[in-house]
């Protein structure tokens, strides 16, 4: 009993989303709440002892399907997603996950045990360096053709002006991806 105490709390307290689906069905035989927030589940109280698509009705088997679990349990091999996204009502969570097979008296696989860290802060931070490096990047581009622009306009001070016009409304159209340009 010690045992078990101490192993729900250390499930029930840990920064991870952790859970002990057990059987064929995967019941929820352990589960802390960061694995009910990763299934989107505001009420766990009684969830325990439950099937998971009689906890989660109208997503358990495209969750089932995203985490794995059937090929766990059947394979016997364990399973990590990168970032696997989670669509839920409030908008998609990224969740790096691992789920392993547990292995029982015998060899036999009694369930699998369910491992995610929420790293949407991360991953949502990454895209938007990458948007702002993509802007960046096409700025530069754009201040560089400009620059290419000047000097080869000032390169043609006493040229024919309606020339110069001409090689200026070229670039321009250039530049801003126009199609034509007057």
């Amino acid at each position: 009993r010690t045992q078990e105490a101490l192993a729900q709390t250390v499930v029930r307290h840990a920064p991870i989303a952790l859970a002990l689906l057990t059987g064929s069905e995967h019941i929820v035989a352990l589960a802390n709440p960061a694995f009910f927030d990763l299934l989107g589940v505001e009420d766990s109280a009684d969830a325990l002892g439950f099937p998971l698509r009689t906890v989660i009705t109208d997503r358990a088997e495209r969750f089932s399907s995203m985490l794995r679990l059937d090929a766990v349990f059947h394979g016997s091999e364990p399973q990590a997603m990168i970032e696997l996204p989670i669509h839920l009502g409030r908008g998609i969570t990224y969740w790096n996950v691992t789920t392993s097979p547990v292995v029982g008296e015998g060899g036999v696989i009694g369930g699998v045990l369910v491992a995610a860290v929420d790293v949407t802060r991360q991953v949502t931070a990454r895209h938007r360096a990458q948007e702002s490096a993509d802007v960046a990047q096409e700025r530069i581009g754009q201040m560089l053709t400009l620059h290419a622009t000047t000097l080869a306009n000032s390169s043609q001070v006493g040229a024919d002006p309606s020339e110069l016009l001409a090689n200026i409304l070229r670039r321009s159209i250039n530049l801003l991806n126009a199609q034509a340009g007057v």
